[in-house]
Order: structure tokens, then sequence, then C-alpha cells
């Protein structure tokens, strides 16, 4: 399974909100594929064909599936977003879902090794790229046992 991400408008060419189009979207990605992760709308520009700048107001819309799942996801964001002359996506990488353990409620020394190895996961993406260093320092922000992670580890970036 991979990691998608695709950008969607939060207006057409017209300027007038797609906020049916986003809703349909939203009801076929958990239909179909079981969920998604939706970002917050970002701003961006790219020169079009005749060589005009546009500027987008645009969702990011995070998801895991086959590559064969992802072409019929982005088919169907031509459907719903119809005056669209392009639509960005990527292949972000490799994804895993992964189902929690059972703990027992008192086994303090099982949740430690849980959390350990979501920390190192997150490490990882960081030095590799993956999530970026704001990124990174937001979640030792609001992660206190990442911060304490990565302080008791010298390793280098």
């Amino acid at each position: 399974m991979n990691l998608y991400e695709i950008l969607l408008p939060m207006a057409n060419n017209a300027g007038h909100g797609m906020q049916s189009a986003h809703t349909d979207f939203h009801a076929f990605l958990i239909d179909h594929y079981g969920g998604y992760t939706k970002g917050r709308p970002a701003s961006g520009y790219w020169r079009n064909g005749r060589g005009i700048v546009i500027h987008d107001y645009m969702v990011p819309y995070r998801v895991a599936c086959e590559p064969t799942a992802w072409l019929k996801i982005v088919a169907r964001a031509f459907e719903l977003f119809p005056d669209q002359e392009a639509i960005f996506h990527a292949q972000i990488g490799v994804a895993t879902i992964e189902a929690r353990p059972a703990l027992p409620v008192n086994d303090l020394a099982a949740i430690d090794q849980a959390q350990e190895r979501h920390n190192r996961l997150l490490y990882e993406c960081y030095l590799s790229g993956q999530i970026s260093e704001e990124q990174w320092e937001l979640h030792c922000q609001e992660d206190k046992s990442l911060a304490k992670f990565y302080a008791t580890r010298r390793w280098p970036k």
C-alpha cells in the first residue's frame, strides 16, 4: 500500500466555492477506501499551458491505498472538479496501517515500548526527509515524550 496526496481547489475557475464537491469527495473516499486525512488549506501558484500564472487555494487529502485505487481516486477528482486544467497529486511513500497490539491495562512497560517504536519511526521519517524540520519541531512541541526521546539520543541529522 502507498500513501498518496492530492490537492483539490477550494473554488472553481469562476471563483465559486466547491464545498459540495469536497463533501462528495469525502464520501467517496470513506465509502470506497475506508478513510483519508485532510490537511489545512494551502495557497499555491502555478503556470498553465498558456503561460498564465494561476493562484489557487487548495485542500490537501492523503489516502493510503493501492496504485490502481489511486488512479480511480484521481479520476473521481476530475469528475467532481470538472473545470480544473490540472490536478496535482503525488505518491508520498509506502504506507502501513498497524493495529495496536492488545495490551493489559497495567502493562506500562509494553506501553513504553510502543511509545518508543512510535518515536523512533517519527525520527526516522525526519531523518529521511519524509517530514520537514518544521513538522518535526511541531511534533516535539506537542509530544513531550518525543522531545525527551530526541534529547536522550545524540543522533546526527
